[in-house]
């Protein structure tokens, strides 16, 4: 087998995007193990005729797709054998559009070979799609990598950029930390802040309104002596009219902040320096940042539904809950017991490096491009 051959890599990948951060590090896999990749966005294509130029132009020999339908929709066109990876919320949240739904099967139906993030994800496909063959179906579970700023303290940002005007999260020309309670951030120390951190992109399926609610409960119970928790969002916003509800719930959220985006590696620094990375998703495929916030040693309290408990095992490597009161039982925790938060520290850290290493992932990824190319 040819050791210089071309892959297309299609994916959304829109800034800051956890896509984004999966596709990437595929890609750089990929080239560890000789391939010429090419990455590009469905939206750059304004026809299967502009995506079927790439693919001639470029002598691509086989495609991987990472969104069953964003990638599907050109891939099962597409003059050129390829790899559909389904990372959950593509086919956990398929949309009642009928011609998305086909639009899907069609991709499904073509795929020379199919990824599934976890074998959680793999019985959904299985029962979705009871034709398809064991043969063209592998799980292989995401890699991580972190790479946290040394130079950023998150705490530290909130302290001195949070402003309490709106305007700036809504037009969102800057990433300054917005609040509703300033007087809560100017009263307590920086170092004292105990910070409880959601990192995603602000939409329904993400369902930060739920985290809101279950966190206004929580502080409320004693407001005095949790004046100095603080609960922190970092996404852009990617449902605008959810975007709006979102942003008048952390009006009336005392100890709630808002950042509509850092970099990267000053959103690692953050999630390494909170107390807890929060997921109150309504589905997953396979979070990448609770992945990442194990392997950065950082807790996780996640939402019960099978994506997440895919990954974390409760009261094992993090914790899962189901209730408003689940969720405060295991905030009190988490907040005002180190014993339970350094155990999850540390099985969470060791059930990434076993499960999620990039060497594995790489390998597996070759390995399926070279089936299909065989076949």
């Amino acid at each position: 087998m040819d050791h210089n051959l071309t892959v297309l890599l299609l994916s959304p990948f829109s800034e800051l995007s956890g896509n984004r951060a999966t596709i990437n590090r595929i890609r750089d896999g990929l080239r560890r193990q000789s391939f010429n990749c090419i990455l590009e966005s469905p939206e750059s294509f304004q026809n299967k005729d502009d995506f079927n130029d790439i693919i001639k132009k470029n002598h691509v020999s086989v495609a991987l797709g990472l969104h069953a339908y964003k990638a599907g929709k050109l891939l099962k066109d597409g003059n050129c054998p390829y790899v559909l990876i389904l990372g959950g919320t593509d086919i956990n949240e398929v949309s009642r559009d009928q011609h998305i739904v086909k639009t899907i099967d069609s991709a499904i139906n073509k795929a020379s070979g199919i990824v599934a993030f976890s074998e959680a994800l793999n019985a959904v496909l299985r029962h979705k799609w009871p034709h398809i063959s064991s043969e063209r179906l592998v799980v292989i579970p995401q890699a991580v990598t972190v790479f946290p700023s040394n130079s950023f303290n998150i705490k530290e940002y909130i302290k001195t950029k949070c402003v309490t005007s709106l305007s700036c999260a809504v037009d969102q020309t800057e990433s300054l930390p917005v609040t509703c309670d300033i007087g809560r951030i100017d009263n307590v120390e920086a170092g004292k802040m105990i910070l409880l951190t959601f990192v995603g992109g602000i939409r329904p399926v993400k369902n930060p309104l739920l985290a809101i609610s279950f966190f206004t409960e929580w502080i409320s119970q004693d407001p005095v002596n949790r004046k100095h928790v603080l609960l922190v969002f970092i996404g852009k916003a990617l449902d605008l009219g959810y975007y709006e509800r979102f942003i008048q719930a952390i009006s009336q959220c005392p100890g709630a902040v808002y950042i509509p985006g850092l970099p990267c590696e000053e959103t690692h620094a953050a999630i390494r320096d909170s107390r807890l990375l929060l997921n109150t998703s309504d589905s997953e495929g396979m979070a990448l940042t609770i992945l990442e916030a194990m392997a950065l040693g950082t807790p996780v309290m996640v939402r019960n539904i099978p994506g997440n408990t895919a990954i974390v095992q409760d009261g094992i490597t993090g914790s899962v809950f189901n209730s408003v009161r689940e969720f405060m039982d295991t905030l009190d925790k988490l907040v005002f017991d180190n014993r339970t938060a350094e155990m999850f520290r540390r099985q969470g850290a060791e059930y990434v490096n076993v499960n999620h290493n990039v060497a594995a992932e790489e390998k597996s990824y070759a390995n399926i491009l070279y089936k299909v190319l065989n076949n």
